[in-house]
């Protein structure tokens, strides 16, 4: 009886339930500052991450490491530097998503990736189970030499919005997009680079 005890303590211990946070913005723009967050706390691993509209740019530390259970996106989320997001779950992006211009923007879903909003870095990349770039949305390598935005994902790929790389003085291509998908790849929108 009591190595069952012992074994359902440990269980126990090891099991977490996903948890609701949301960013408020109340002590800055900093993702990693506590005062920032309605739970008082940085979200972790097991945190489903919202950023409302309306509330103050949330900036991303240069380089940090975000990991979370998903990420629905309202607000504006940007980084002067390298962006790392990293879920178990779904992203969802409904406002704006940001890395510096020549800076890559590392966005690796364990489910599916939706974008009805913007999504623009020197090199976007995403790698999800399935992804979508809705009507409204547009994701980018920003304009300059040579920038790609590329999207690796397990099942299906749909874009009915804007997908880019960026151009020169001239407006011809001066990048590319990349989809590599398991799936089907389905394009009723702009992909252009």
């Amino acid at each position: 009886a009591v190595a069952k005890t012992i074994l359902l303590a440990v269980l126990l211990a090891g099991w977490q339930t996903a948890a609701a946070i949301t960013w408020t913005g109340a002590g800055g723009h900093d993702w990693n500052d506590p005062a920032n967050w309605d739970e008082g706390r940085v979200p972790g691993n097991t945190d489903n991450v919202f950023v409302p509209s309306g509330t103050p740019t949330c900036v991303v530390p240069q380089a940090t490491q975000i990991q979370v259970q998903s990420l629905s996106n309202y607000g504006v989320v940007t980084s002067d530097g390298i962006m790392y997001l990293q879920t178990s779950g779904d992203v969802e992006n409904h406002g704006t998503m940001t890395a510096g211009l020549n800076n890559t923007m590392d966005i690796q879903a364990g489910g599916d990736f939706t974008n009805q909003g913007n999504v623009i870095a020197g090199y976007p990349k995403v790698s999800c189970d399935n992804f979508t770039n809705g009507s409204s949305g547009s994701f980018s390598a920003s304009t300059g030499d040579l920038h790609y935005a590329t999207v690796k994902c397990a099942g299906d790929a749909t874009n009915a919005g804007t997908m880019e790389a960026g151009t020169d003085n001239s407006s011809s291509p001066a990048g590319w997009v990349h989809v590599e998908c398991g799936g089907n790849f389905t394009n009723t929108g702009t992909a252009k680079g």
